[in-house]
């Protein structure tokens, strides 16, 4: 990766099951981003319902952190469940960040595509997604890799999808990271794993995402915000760490809201809630197809 894109990654490992990735120009900072997220999976083990969490210095910015990853999944499995279209973003919008000349000619050594695209926005906050695939549609790997990213503007969202999709992609087809453990045994409720390893695997979940998801080039796709805001979540800080780590500065706190959908992993459930939501968000009756699990893994 260094290499690449002169950026550093770090991974933090703490026990055998709760790893953070931390990615900068900075090793340092790469570092503090794997140990906030390591702990943070560490915190949220065992509570039934683990998402939307944020760990950070300080409760405002674990906050706004949190809310972000409420509207990231959201946004995604609304899309997904609907079949509505991305928005296609260029991008040009990363010259800032990247070294765009040696990142294409990274892709081109490797036969890889990226896509770079938005999903419908809220009122204060943006969602970006990346997704990256072989060229060879008969490639071992049949799937695509993706990352998220959401911010109160489009540049800091595409930023961090792009630093979370290239982190991904550098390691399933450039590192050739893969799982040890057979898909059928990680396709339970609440398996994040699932999906995460899935969309690698999976043509059809790749068929899925160019029929109904990828942008055509001669549709324009168009966003009108969603009247929603964090004024619609409410917060709460999540303490299990406390009484090992009494002096750990760092606040870990989770977004909840029943305008937003319900997070969900593993084998698609659609209670009266998520329906009522994706109808909500699609403006009309969803006929949902079971067969392709979404991709926010």
């Amino acid at each position: 990766m260094p290499g690449y894109f002169d950026y550093k990654v770090s991974i933090f490992a703490r026990g055998k099951t709760h790893n953070g990735r931390g990615i900068d120009k900075n090793e340092a900072i790469a570092f503090s981003k794997a140990s906030a997220e390591a702990l943070e999976r560490c915190a949220t083990n065992g509570l039934d319902s683990p998402w939307n969490t944020s760990a950070y210095i300080d409760y405002v910015g674990a906050r706004q952190r949190a809310y972000h990853e409420l509207v990231g999944i959201d946004r995604t499995l609304c899309h997904h469940f609907c079949k509505k279209p991305f928005k296609q973003i260029d991008l040009k919008v990363l010259e800032y960040h990247f070294n765009l000349r040696v990142l294409k000619k990274m892709l081109d050594k490797n036969d890889l595509e990226i896509g770079l695209y938005e999903l419908c926005p809220v009122s204060d906050a943006k969602i970006c997604t990346m997704m990256a695939w072989h060229k060879n549609p008969n490639y071992k790997i049949r799937g695509f890799v993706n990352g998220f990213g959401c911010g109160a503007d489009i540049k800091s969202a595409v930023v961090n999808a792009t630093f979370e999709c290239l982190r991904t992609m550098t390691a399933v087809f450039l590192g050739h990271a893969h799982s040890n453990i057979p898909l059928e045994k990680l396709e339970y409720p609440g398996s994040s794993s699932w999906h995460f390893w899935l969309t690698h695997n999976s043509l059809e979940a790749m068929n899925y995402f160019k029929r109904y998801l990828k942008p055509q080039k001669n549709l324009a796709v168009d966003f009108l915000p969603e009247n929603l805001s964090i004024q619609d979540a409410t917060f709460q800080r999540i303490t299990t760490l406390d009484r090992i780590f009494p002096d750990l500065p760092l606040s870990i706190v989770q977004a909840r809201s029943d305008k937003f959908i319900h997070p969900q992993f593993g084998p698609t459930v659609l209670d009266a809630h998520t329906l009522k939501r994706l109808e909500q968000f699609n403006n009309a009756p969803v006929e949902v197809d079971h067969n392709i699990p979404h991709f926010y893994g």
